[in-house]
This record gives structure tokens, C-alpha cells and sequence, in this order.
């Protein structure tokens, strides 16, 4: 894969991900990992310099905090839909339990 065909991809990732949409566990990587690229390129054309030994730890860091709140929003959202489901169900197993009653009422006249 060459380089401009990974920028492309990471510019569509970026794209996806700046508008709100939901980014995989591994596009969120790709996506951080375009990022610190990004950053390493601004600073040598700025002529900046980065401390290499702290930057991967940080960039690390908040790769790993990212991936923690997906996951934390992904299960947040399970927990809706099963809770959403429950209620339904309990609502439904109420209508059927006042059916069956009315039914025995009515047999038992």
C-alpha cells in the first residue's frame, strides 16, 4: 500500500470520525496512528524538536484511553438495547397474563 493511498484512507477515517460516525477498534488505531504521523511530519517541516522517548508513551497513552471509551460507549449502548428488549418483554408477559385471566374468567361462568 503506498503512502498516499494510506493518507487517503486515513483522510475518509478522519472524515468519518470528525462528523460523529462510529470508527471500529482498529480503524480508531489507524486513525491515531495517521494522526502521530501527521504531527512527526508537521515538526520536521517546522524543524521542531519532539522528544522521541515521551512521545510514543503519550501517543500510546491516549490510544489506549480512545479504545477504552469506545468500548465503554459500545457496551453503554448494548446496555440500552437489552434493557429496551426487557421492558417490552415485561409489558408483553402482562398483556399475556391478563389475557389468561380473562380467558379463565369467562371459561368459568
Amino acid at each position: 500500500m503506498n503512502s498516499e493511498l494510506s493518507d487517503a484512507q486515513a483522510q475518509l477515517l478522519h472524515d468519518k470520525y470528525t462528523r460523529g460516525d462510529t470508527l471500529s477498534t482498529e480503524e480508531h488505531i489507524q486513525l491515531e496512528h495517521w494522526y502521530e504521523r501527521q504531527d512527526k511530519l508537521e515538526a520536521s517541516q517546522l524543524g521542531l524538536a519532539t522528544e522521541a522517548k515521551n512521545e510514543p508513551d503519550l501517543a500510546l497513552l491516549k490510544a489506549q484511553v480512545d479504545i477504552a471509551l469506545l468500548q465503554l460507549s459500545t457496551v453503554s449502548s448494548q446496555i440500552q438495547t437489552v434493557s429496551a428488549e426487557n421492558e417490552a418483554l415485561r409489558q408483553e408477559t402482562e398483556q399475556l397474563r391478563h389475557h389468561i385471566v380473562h380467558m379463565l374468567a369467562s371459561q368459568s361462568i
